[in-house]
């Protein structure tokens, strides 16, 4: 009987025959195909239905067979070898005892992989060699598939060693000297989606948070990755792809997690370079659109979507609607939830809230603002909230970024526009909603309402002060001007406090008073500097409170404006809840006065800074 050693080997040579095999054979494999055979390869596809025809047949040369009958044959070939090496081994095997068997693989477990500083240039050489000898047998052998099999498993196997390198990162520079990294990149437009699928692989490794954090050479990938724009590659594997195959779906999970270790590293950077990439940007809303919500990829899109919209300049968020129809196309895929989907997991929740972010984000822009307005967003997110419950707070944040008072963007338009189309019934509806924390889990079942949301004290605060500066703004952006233009529409916000006997203006004052709570215990006066406020912003929810009084202070101000005949005066309502609940004016001054000082970096003909002074002035 052969030594344990010289069997080691043998074993150790099965495997690798085995893996050749792999290779070769993979091209007998395909979606549809359920056998247990190796693959590791793919084949390059060719339709010969007519060649297999009788009629076809008869008239070929007996002599000179079809090429892909050739490769047919030389893959079959290659596949029976492997399957007499595997009898052979199991036939080894059934000869020897458990205990021999385990001691073998003992022995062969892993060998300590071992790499010296100067072998790097000679491994990248190596791949390079490996890789350009391939490229001309294929260009050589484009109608023999055979022909450049054997260099493409060269290939394959000297880009095997070289994924070696992400566990020697004191090694690194070297590898970056040597430019590994532009090889591995060029190494992604290869036509067979396993090497390229290598390739990405160690890319991702070598950009993967961790390492980079730990080693500062790593941070000079990411720069080489943009330099060499990896994206113009990374579209066009991305674009071979389909998710719907069970075999190409990580491969999609690969490219896009490169994507994003780069925009962790450097995100505004990389951001703007992936906005000129039209057709990864676009592969991405098409993907949203037509793709499996189920599939893991949808999540990930989503948010890698928003991520590079959210840091891109504002000239790339122009250019998104401009060139890509962007803000449309992303209505539309939340709009199919109106009618035809239902959400149907939380992981599809969270891909529709990344959609919504990145509509949000878009309209930082006043082209997209405006955009949103003319093609009737307004009405159909409001029908949306009315159809899913699950959506409520996205579509309000969405409606803050379209209505809310910003620096440097003129929401006026919008907020006419929003009121004189049923919109002030949706916001209020809204503004009398009190939300509670949920934080323990329902049972699971088939009905969507019963998806778990998370809801956070920090969440609900978020919608509060969202709801509350868009009704600000509906109510400052609404002022008649000198003509008197506008009076019905701005009267028809201050209406809404006197409605239903004031329950809108009792929901004021609740609210008040939860907040007030939180700062009663220290002497408001004292506090002078902006930093100083800013602390009772941060700990103490004081931007909610000046929200509030701020609109209980014009409510006051404007009380000729909002008389109805068959009311009292809203001045004499607003004192009655002031001495109901025991409430100060002096308090509400006092706010107010904080408020303007926080305001201190906002130019004095700013809309809520000429309000605020005004308030205070009115209510001495």
């Amino acid at each position: 009987m052969e030594s344990l050693g010289k069997r080691n080997q043998r074993l150790h040579d099965s495997d690798d025959d085995r893996d050749g095999s792999n290779q070769h054979d993979e091209s007998k494999s395909s979606k549809n195909d359920d056998s247990n055979e190796p693959r590791n390869f793919k084949r390059q596809r060719h339709d010969s239905s007519d060649e297999n025809s009788e009629e076809n047949s008869q008239d070929r040369n007996p002599i000179v067979e079809d090429e892909g009958d050739l490769y047919e044959n030389e893959m079959m070939k290659l596949y029976q070898e492997a399957q007499n090496q595997l009898m052979q081994e199991d036939e080894l095997f059934k000869n020897m005892s458990n205990a021999e068997i385990q001691r073998i693989l003992n022995e062969n477990e892993f060998e300590e992989v071992k790499l010296e500083k100067n072998s790097i240039k000679k491994m990248i050489a190596k791949l390079r060699q490996a890789l350009n000898e391939n490229l001309e047998k294929r260009i050589q052998n484009q109608n023999e598939p055979e022909g450049f099999l054997e260099s493409e498993a060269d290939l394959h196997a000297s880009l095997k060693e070289v994924q070696v390198i992400s566990a020697f990162p004191q090694y690194i520079s070297e590898f970056i000297e040597n430019e590994g990294i532009q090889l591995l990149i060029e190494i992604l437009d290869h036509q067979n989606p396993d090497i390229n699928t290598e390739s990405m692989t160690l890319l991702v490794e070598l950009t993967d948070e961790e390492i980079l954090t730990s080693n500062p050479d790593f941070n000079k990938i990411v720069e080489i990755l943009i330099q060499n724009e990896v994206w113009n590659f990374l579209v066009r594997v991305l674009q071979k792809l389909d998710d719907n195959e069970s075999e190409e779906r990580p491969q999609i999970f690969k490219c896009l997690s490169l994507i994003e270790n780069i925009l962790d590293q450097m995100p505004s950077e990389a951001a703007n370079k992936l906005m000129h990439i039209d057709p990864l940007i676009d592969w991405f809303i098409v993907f949203l659109t037509e793709g499996d919500r189920k599939s893991e990829n949808y999540l990930q899109i989503a948010e890698l979507l928003f991520s590079i919209v959210s840091f891109s300049h504002n000239e790339y968020k122009s250019k998104f609607n401009i060139t890509l129809q962007g803000l449309e196309r992303l209505l539309r895929v939340v709009n199919r939830y109106r009618k035809d989907f239902k959400i149907e997991s939380e992981e599809e929740l969270e891909a529709i809230a990344n959609i919504f972010d990145t509509i949000s984000a878009l309209l930082l822009v006043q082209e997209n603002l405006d955009t949103f307005r003319k093609i009737e967003a307004f009405e159909l997110l409001t029908s949306l909230s009315k159809k899913q419950k699950l959506l409520r707070r996205h579509i309000i944040k969405v409606f803050d970024f379209a209505l809310g008072i910003a620096p440097a963007l003129d929401n006026k338009k919008n907020c006419r526009y929003f009121v004189d189309h049923q919109g002030l019934s949706i916001i209020f509806a809204f503004f009398m909603l009190k939300q509670e924390i949920k934080e323990k889990k329902k049972k699971k079942n088939q009905n969507q309402d019963t998806i778990f949301v998370r809801v956070t004290a920090d969440e609900i605060q978020q919608d509060e002060t969202r709801i509350l500066n868009i009704i600000i703004s509906l109510i400052l952006n609404t002022i008649p001007d000198e003509q008197e233009s506008g009076k019905v529409i701005h009267e028809r916000v201050l209406f809404k406090f006197i409605e239903n006997d004031y329950e809108k203006l009792q929901r004021l004052f609740e609210l008040h008073l939860k907040y007030f709570s939180l700062i009663e215990e220290f002497d408001l006066s004292q506090f002078q500097q902006k930093e100083e406020i800013d602390y009772l912003v941060e700990d103490y929810q004081f931007n909610i409170l000046e929200q509030v009084d701020f609109i209980i202070g014009f409510l006051i101000s404007s009380k000729s404006a909002i008389q109805l005949s068959d009311a009292d005066p809203i001045d004499h309502k607003i004192n009655e809840f002031i001495k109901l609940n025991g409430i100060k004016k002096e308090s509400l001054k006092e706010v107010l006065r904080l408020s303007l000082a926080r305001q201190s970096d906002l130019d004095e003909k700013h809309l809520i800074y000429q309000h605020t002074e005004n308030l205070i002035n009115q209510l001495q």
